[in-house]
């Protein structure tokens, strides 16, 4: 029989789990895509919506028990653009589930459907705040920010639309503001990392850290692509796509390479407790970003075994501008 002091200490104990294990209900947030951006990058031609009519806004449930926001736009019409001067139009399905991280970071699989010169056709395609590739080009989405306002991105190699946005690539943006910004604290932890060092000139970009996945996430770094961008501002600094991941070295190493431009690496550290792993990061010829006076902010992000995560780095400027190091 256990004594009643122990019972009540025991009693407090679950109390105190029962309480740690409770999710507080995100109340749903109204949000309209503004802007949209439809481009194909191969021909230059870049198509803009109409400005967003008051039919446009739409709701977002949360579910952070699945890590999960549904964006319910079964009252959305389709949303007009011009393209040349051909216009058309462009629709989400009526109700789109997204995997939601703490980070702020949403990933969704929808089909699109373009309507133009009286022709319906259907993209499949992913959107994502981080980073999606196609044919070599990288393009980046921003999570939901501190006042909820998020972009997604998707790419396309074959998108099958007809002229002018048909040809071999066609990239999709969609900026939009989530009122009120949900709790992304509740949902699934994303990836966490820390920086070592990391040094930047016109001939090498090279980065040193250290991350560690959420709880239940198991990365699978051969048979994810391996993207990575490295940006200031607007201005790209580096980008990589390595569409066959990072192949095992062993087993606790794992190494990509691009023809000898551009290599990643990660490695499992032999320690107790949660995953963690090295990431090494080697780029050549990156673009330097301007130097106007103080530290430069290099922000990295990457996407290695379907893990997704990036860090802000504050560069101290050498050589007159030459070399960036951190830290």
């Amino acid at each position: 029989m256990i004594p009643v002091r122990a019972a009540y200490v025991l009693l407090l104990l679950l109390l105190a789990a029962s309480a740690a294990a409770h999710i507080v209900p995100v109340p749903p947030s109204s949000c309209v895509f503004d802007p949209i951006t439809i481009e194909a990058p191969t021909s230059g031609v870049v198509g803009t919506a109409a400005p967003p009519a008051p039919a446009d806004q739409f709701q977002i449930f949360y579910d952070p028990a699945a890590s999960q926001a549904t964006f319910d736009m079964q009252s959305v019409p389709p949303r007009s653009f011009t393209a040349a001067g051909v216009e058309g139009t462009f629709a989400l399905p009526g109700l789109v589930v997204a995997t939601l991280m703490s980070s702020g970071d949403l990933t969704l699989a929808p089909t699109l459907a373009f309507t133009m010169n009286a022709t319906t056709t259907t993209v499949p395609i992913t959107l994502t705040t981080g980073l999606a590739a196609a044919a070599g080009m990288v393009v980046e989405g921003m999570p939901i920010a501190s006042d909820g306002r998020f972009a997604l991105v998707g790419i396309t190699a074959e998108s099958g639309l007809g002229p002018p946005l048909g040809g071999q690539l066609l990239t999709v943006r969609l900026a939009c503001q989530a009122v009120p910004r949900p709790d992304t604290d509740q949902f699934h932890f994303a990836t966490r990392t820390t920086p070592v060092s990391a040094t930047l000139t016109a001939r090498t970009l090279r980065l040193r850290a250290i991350f560690a996945p959420g709880a239940t996430d198991v990365p699978d770094f051969p048979g994810s692509p391996a993207l990575l961008r490295a940006s200031n501002g607007d201005t790209t600094i580096a980008a990589v796509d390595l569409p066959s991941g990072l192949p095992a070295r062993g087993r606790r190493l794992f190494i990509g390479s691009d023809d000898g431009r551009a290599a990643l690496g990660a490695r499992r550290l032999q320690r107790p407790g949660p995953a963690a792993y090295l990431f090494a990061v080697k780029v050549k010829s990156p673009t330097l970003p301007a130097v106007t006076g103080g530290p430069v902010s290099v922000t990295l992000t990457y996407d290695v075994g379907g893990l997704l995560s990036r860090l802000t780095l504050p560069m101290r400027v050498k050589r007159h501008g030459a070399l960036l190091r951190y830290p």
